[in-house]
């Protein structure tokens, strides 16, 4: 059976690396300040993002394309891909 001192320190130690990683996590946040500061220093981020999105939506289609043909994506050559995607 276990003391009530050894329950104690655990309850101590709980507190103490709770409290800890709530601290880091205050220290590591950036205030909506921050945020606009950075988006004000970048500001070509946005496109960025939508361009990456394009090419994901468009990746999605080849591979959705691709399932649906009896022929395998290995197999398929870009102008079967373009293809596909100009339907």
């Amino acid at each position: 059976m276990s003391s009530p001192s050894r329950f104690t320190k655990s309850v101590f130690w709980l507190f103490a690396f709770s409290g800890l990683g709530y601290a880091i996590l205050l220290g590591s946040t950036k205030s909506d300040e921050e945020y606009k500061k950075i988006r004000k220093e970048y500001p070509g981020t946005n496109t960025q993002a939508k361009e990456f999105t394009s090419k994901n939506q468009r990746f999605m289609n080849v591979l959705e394309s691709a399932s649906s043909s009896k022929k395998p994506i290995y197999r398929l050559n870009k102008e079967d891909i373009e293809k596909t995607l100009d339907k």
